[in-house]
């Protein structure tokens, strides 16, 4: 065999492979009519068809429809549908620009009607909604411009897994279930682990429960007014494990947390998401933690804190810059007698101990540099 013959024998093979996939995808490519004329199917994706109006028609190799179309001087516009091997169909329409335009519509193999949606020039507009397969409905919303206005989901038993409002909508099924008719409207959502009890007053929620499925206690509670709500959340025995308001979607007021007994282990003021003082609680009712936050010059934020032994006696106390040691720390002992005293820079490094024992004797008085190490120590204040 010759070097010439030896290389253009692999280049007929690959010409004899790519012939014989050009012949089988036009084989298996519908035969379309427009007007009753042939056309080739993509001739549409390419702006080679007849500039004519009409109606175009595909078959595949079966001599079954497969599609029709609209189409205005050569271009689709209109009515389109699309039939598929299993038997389902999709219809819509579209504009000039290709971009659906009108209703979408999908059917199931027995002409049940499955899916369908509104569009305004490739947007969503109107109303969308799914169905189960018995045609009950499986989950509808409504769109204004490409922007969801409500939405609701169902089981198929009928019953609510979720629901968005909004005051704006102009869906028929928002004004029972919004409130939108200026009427408090009482709306239980099912889910999987809780049911939700909520009123919704002119598109807005203005207070929710939640209950456990299972056991059917209450595991939070919410209230809402304008941009003001307030929530409470609960252990599975029903005794109150939390409450807080929040302004804005920031807490606002006093947040409060509890123990299963139902005693207080934690109080937090807040002001528009910031905190301003916060108070621990033992469970035999004692202090264990107090803290007060200020703002200084610089909006730095100044913390004094202040911790307890479950006595009630003091056991610390010192005071935070933007989470530098300021001041002075201040330790005792459970009997309230002064133990230690550290002293803090500007910087917030430690200059000064003092330590005692639980007497009250001066045990040592170290001055310090400030990374750590003993610049002096004060005579007789040595063990």
């Amino acid at each position: 065999m010759s070097v010439r013959l030896s290389r253009i024998l692999p280049l007929l093979a690959v010409f004899t492979l790519l012939l014989g996939a050009t012949l089988a995808a036009r084989a298996a490519s519908p035969s379309c009519t427009l007007n009753g004329k042939p056309v080739e199917f993509y001739c549409f994706q390419y702006d080679k068809c007849p500039a004519e109006s009409g109606r175009v028609i595909c078959k595949n190799e079966k001599d079954a429809i497969s599609g029709e179309w609209e189409v205005q001087q050569g271009k689709p516009v209109g009515y389109q549908s699309t039939y598929f091997d299993d038997g389902s169909k999709v219809e819509k329409i579209v504009d000039e620009k290709g971009k659906f335009n009108g209703y979408w519509k999908k059917f199931d193999p027995s002409g049940r009607l499955i899916e369908e949606d509104q569009y305004i020039h490739g947007q969503y507009d109107g109303r969308s909604a799914t169905y189960y397969a018995s045609g009950k409905l499986k989950q509808l919303s409504w769109w204004k411009i490409g922007m969801r206005t409500f939405a609701v989901d169902y089981d198929e038993d009928g019953r609510i897994g979720s629901i968005y409002c909004s005051a704006k909508s102009e869906a028929p099924e928002a004004v029972g279930l919004c409130g939108l008719d200026g009427k408090a409207a009482n709306v239980t959502i099912y889910n999987r682990y809780w049911i939700i009890r909520a009123t919704y007053l002119n598109g807005e929620a203005v207070s929710k429960s939640r209950y456990d499925t299972k056991t059917g206690a209450m595991t939070s509670s919410e209230s809402n007014s304008a941009d003001d709500s307030a929530t409470k959340k609960y252990y599975p025995n029903g005794k109150l494990s939390w409450e807080g308001s929040y302004k804005n979607g920031r807490l606002d007021g006093v947040e409060r947390e509890y123990h299963e007994s139902g005693k207080l282990t934690r109080q937090t003021t807040w002001q528009y998401g910031e905190e301003l003082e916060s108070t621990e609680y033992y469970l035999n009712g004692q202090k264990s933690y107090d803290e007060t936050r200020k703002k200084q010059d610089g909006n730095k934020w100044l913390t004094a804190i202040k911790t307890y032994y479950d006595n009630g006696k003091l056991e610390s106390e010192f005071a935070l810059l933007d989470g530098d040691y300021v001041g002075e720390d201040r330790g005792y002992n459970e009997k309230g007698n002064l133990v230690y005293v550290g002293t803090y820079n500007d910087k917030g490094k430690i200059t000064h101990e003092k330590f005692w024992d639980n007497n009250g004797k001066l045990v040592s008085d170290e001055e310090l540099f400030e990374d750590g190490s003993r610049k002096s120590v004060m005579a007789g204040a040595q063990k």
